[in-house]
Parts: structure tokens; C-alpha cells; sequence
């Protein structure tokens, strides 16, 4: 406790006579100005307070002054820099350790080169040969090659674990197709390409994935679809579907699926009819008067004997206008077409140029 006192003490000793100094300073600096105006120490332009405060400025200006001398040497102090060393074209440690020799810090990036193998240096920034202060980030692009693998076979394999891998690889899965199949429900049936091909990023792939031996599947995501490719899917899984139509202000998503029930993942089955709610730009007449539908028509009694390609032009007609589809088949089945009709719509098939048939839809 002594001791504590005895610093204390000292402390306030130190503090009372650097006080004591600066209050004479200000003093002398004070009756000097005095001195040269011509003001006497009677005069009571200079009270007490005054002085209070000409100490204070005195103080402020030393203080300012210390500090301004400080950055002015920190500034005329040279700062030591280093030339920034040529790394392109050497591997990822050996062009590390030439930044860290030249006392920069290096920061690696890597990206897809079908120039530079795995594992080298494609490029730099800053530059080679530019000059920089020490401790400066070099950033470095390294190669991981073309990126190109074997698709493996992921029969049997979980969606999202073959998500997670095809993501880590950059490439895109186009589209998932759910089949009836022996495999478990939610795991790789097949792919598009198949296994075994060899892919690249930015290359896409089509996944088959398993409903199980049930013919009930989850139902895809289809907001975003155009109308005929959601219809002609759920047409392709024999699912009875309704379209319901939306009014919608963007004409870019006239005649494009907004909304589904079920909602993405819930099963679906021949027993559950899905509603679509596909929008439609206009006002409230146009969207009550448009339709949805899919036109079927069977040409097989169209066919004829000797006759090896045919040349199938179809005409939709409603409030609109006339439009025109052009179909070939070397065999004539059935035709299935999606249309988007307002109002009372007709339809024309012409085979090889000869109306064979029409229909009011």
C-alpha cells in the first residue's frame, strides 16, 4: 500500500510540474505578444481566464505540432518495395514460395484452363515486374486443368447426393425424369449421357430418377414451364390435370406455368389430378376466353402404301388469327398437339398438302 502512495504520489508530482512548465511558457509567450502590442499587465484585456485559455491553445498547438512533425517524417520516410517475381507457368509451390521470398503474401485461385496442366500458374495480378510495397497480395490463378472426368454410374444412388457431385464438378442437370422402376423411390435410375462418358463443366445432364415399382411419383417442380411442356409430361405419365388460367401483367410469362397443387416433392398418382395455373396476359375477357388444351388426332388410316415420308401442316384458327404447324413422320400415328386457344378455335390437318381432316375445338 506504501508503495502504491509513494507512486501515486510521484505521479501527481510529474504532472504538477510539467502544469507548472507549460502555464510558464504560455506566460512568457503570453507577455511577449503583450510586450509588442503595447498592452500592460494592468490592462484588463488580459484576465485570468485569458490566460486560462492561451494555456490551452499553447498546449493544443505543441500537441498539433508534435504530431504533424511525426507524420511529415513518416511520410519522408522511403518505404521499402519489392519487384512483384514472374510465377505464370511455374506449379502452385514453387510459385508460393517465390512471393513469400520476395516478402508479399499470395492468395490462390483456381479455375479451369485447357492450356496449363494441373497444378501450374496461369496468370497473376499484379503483374510480373511491377513494383509494389512489401507485404502486398499477389493473387494467383492456378489450373485444374480442362476439368473433364467419366460420369460414373450412379444407379442406385440418392438425387441429392448426385446433385452435390455434379455440382462440384460445374455441371448442370437439365432436367430430372421420375420412372417406374425395380430401384428405390428417389435414387438414379439412368442418366443422359450414361455413364461412362466423359463431361466438362458447363455440360449438362439428364437424370432418371425412380418412383419406385408404384406408379406414383413426386411432382416436379414446374413453375417456370412453358404450358406444352408440362402438359405433354403429364400426358406422358398418363396424369389427368387441370389448367387453371391466371391474369398476369408480364406479357414474358404469357402461356408459362405460375403455380402448381400438388407443390413440388408431394406424391402424385393416376388418382390425383394436379391443377396448373398457367398465366395470361390481358385483360379480364381475354383471360376468361383463353384455353389450354391438348388436340389429339389419330392419321394412321392416312397412310399409304409406298409412301415413305410425310409432310403433316396444321392450321389453328381462333379470335387471334391463324397459326401454322409443320410436323414430319415417316409413320403416321397419332398427333398430340398443345394449343392455346381463345375462344371458339378450329383445326385443319393437311398430309402431303390435302386437308384430311377438321376439327372445332
Amino acid at each position: 500500500m506504501r508503495i502504491m502512495n509513494f507512486f501515486s504520489n510521484l505521479a501527481w508530482r510529474i504532472f504538477d510540474f510539467f502544469k507548472w512548465l507549460f502555464y510558464k511558457i504560455a506566460t512568457v509567450v503570453t507577455e511577449f505578444f503583450m510586450n509588442i502590442l503595447g498592452i500592460t499587465k494592468e490592462t484588463d484585456l488580459i484576465t485570468s481566464e485569458t490566460r486560462k485559455f492561451l494555456f490551452f491553445l499553447f498546449v493544443a498547438f505543441i500537441t498539433f505540432f508534435i504530431f504533424f512533425v511525426i507524420m511529415v517524417a513518416i511520410l519522408l520516410t522511403p518505404s521499402q518495395t519489392v519487384m512483384v517475381p514472374d510465377t505464370v507457368g511455374d506449379e502452385l509451390l514453387d510459385a508460393i514460395i517465390k512471393i513469400e521470398n520476395s516478402r508479399l503474401i499470395p492468395n490462390v485461385e483456381v479455375v479451369v484452363s485447357e492450356e496449363k496442366p494441373r497444378g501450374f500458374i496461369i496468370r497473376q495480378i499484379p503483374s510480373p515486374g511491377n513494383t509494389v510495397r512489401e507485404g502486398k497480395t499477389v493473387k494467383l490463378f492456378v489450373s485444374m486443368g480442362s476439368g473433364e472426368f467419366i460420369l460414373p454410374d450412379f444407379s442406385g444412388k440418392p438425387l441429392e447426393e448426385v446433385r452435390l457431385f455434379l455440382s462440384s464438378k460445374g455441371v448442370y442437370i437439365s432436367s430430372v425424369e421420375y420412372v417406374q422402376s425395380d430401384y428405390g423411390e428417389g435414387t438414379i435410375v439412368k442418366t443422359y449421357p450414361s455413364a461412362g462418358a466423359k463431361l466438362k463443366p458447363g455440360n449438362q445432364v439428364v437424370l432418371y430418377v425412380s418412383t419406385g415399382s408404384s406408379s406414383s411419383f413426386p411432382m416436379p417442380n414446374m413453375i417456370g414451364f412453358s404450358y406444352d411442356k408440362a402438359m405433354l409430361f403429364l400426358e406422358s405419365k398418363n396424369i389427368n390435370y387441370k389448367v387453371t388460367t391466371v391474369p398476369i401483367t408480364d406479357p414474358a410469362n404469357d402461356g408459362v406455368v405460375i403455380d402448381h397443387i400438388p407443390r413440388e416433392g408431394e406424391m402424385i398418382s393416376q388418382d390425383v389430378t394436379p391443377e396448373l395455373m398457367v398465366g395470361v396476359f390481358g385483360d379480364e375477357n381475354v383471360v376468361q376466353t383463353t384455353r389450354f388444351v391438348v388436340y389429339r388426332a389419330g392419321l394412321s388410316q392416312f397412310s399409304k402404301e409406298g409412301v415413305n415420308i410425310y409432310y403433316v401442316k396444321v392450321l389453328i384458327s381462333d379470335v387471334t388469327g391463324t397459326r401454322r404447324v409443320d410436323k414430319t413422320f415417316d409413320k403416321l400415328t397419332t398427333l398430340v398437339l398443345p394449343l392455346k386457344i381463345r375462344g371458339i378455335g378450329k383445326v385443319q390437318i393437311y398430309i402431303n398438302d390435302q386437308l384430311v381432316k377438321e376439327d372445332n375445338i
